[in-house]
């Protein structure tokens, strides 16, 4: 294929993979924007709780306003960008794969997570997709994974004291650390 199949012949537009990039990145970024609303308008609804140490729509309100941040950002930077932009490559089957393990395992975190708890949903959550993605050593999986696990469940459960599903090796962090 040469040059020309690749840009609009007029010498002012921009070549069309630029055009795809830049929409595609609008529609990201309002995506990212609209998630991050509709979570925040919830979030902000929520009631307070009477004995947290943190309230508990903290997270929500900052992890929502964050995103409509980083999407309205997003949406500026693809406005602005007038350069030569690469061609979107759409997954292959083995993309499509790997998209698919890790929403299967995102669904599972989640219903692990209220039977063992965070620290340990979160450790096979990691290890799991860190080694499944990257197939590299399964050891250094397994210590990503611990120590998201132990760090997750340190700082949100013990430390900040969020009202998330705590296990047994949650209750033994949190009586390590005083909670």
């Amino acid at each position: 294929m040469d040059d020309q199949a690749e840009t609009v012949p007029d010498d002012s537009a921009e070549p069309r993979n630029v055009i795809a990039r830049r929409t595609a990145d609008i529609a990201a970024g309002a995506g990212l924007a609209v998630i991050g609303t509709l979570v925040l308008s919830q979030a902000v609804r929520s009631r307070p709780g009477l004995s947290e140490r943190l309230d508990p729509r903290t997270v929500p309100v900052f992890l929502s306003a964050a995103l409509v941040v980083c999407g309205l950002g997003l949406i500026v930077a693809a406005l602005r960008y007038k350069g030569a932009g690469g061609v979107l490559d759409w997954p292959t089957a083995k993309g499509w794969r790997r998209v698919g393990l890790a929403t299967a395992a995102f669904v599972a975190y989640a219903q692990v997570l209220v039977g063992f708890g965070m620290a340990v949903a979160t450790a096979v959550f990691v290890a799991g997709v860190e080694w499944a993605l990257d197939r590299g050593s399964i050891l250094r999986a397994v210590a990503w994974g611990l120590a998201s696990g132990v760090a997750g469940s340190l700082v949100f459960v013990a430390l900040l004291d969020v009202q998330l599903p705590a296990g047994p090796v949650d209750n033994l962090i949190a009586s390590l650390v005083g909670g």
